[in-house]
């Protein structure tokens, strides 16, 4: 099979909730976008190390190659 379970993660030039991400995922593959349940932020990280809600990265050694939004590499 060619499943892997790892971790991946995805960045991009648009800000986009988890739940977003994954619809347009199943969109994509033509999956049943009913089976993504949206949770809240306080729900899915209670008990968990404080994270901000609204991260925001920047690396300041690709200032030369901008980042595709999530839209453009599911094309």
């Amino acid at each position: 099979t060619h499943f892997k379970n790892d971790v991946y993660h995805v960045v991009g030039s648009e800000a986009l909730s988890p739940h977003d991400v994954f619809q347009l995922i199943a969109k994509k593959w033509r999956l049943d976008p009913s089976l993504i349940t949206p949770v809240t932020f306080d729900t899915y990280f209670a008990g968990k190390a404080p994270r901000p809600k609204l991260g925001h990265t920047t690396s300041i050694h690709n200032d030369f190659y901008p980042m595709h939004s999530i839209r453009q590499i599911l094309q």
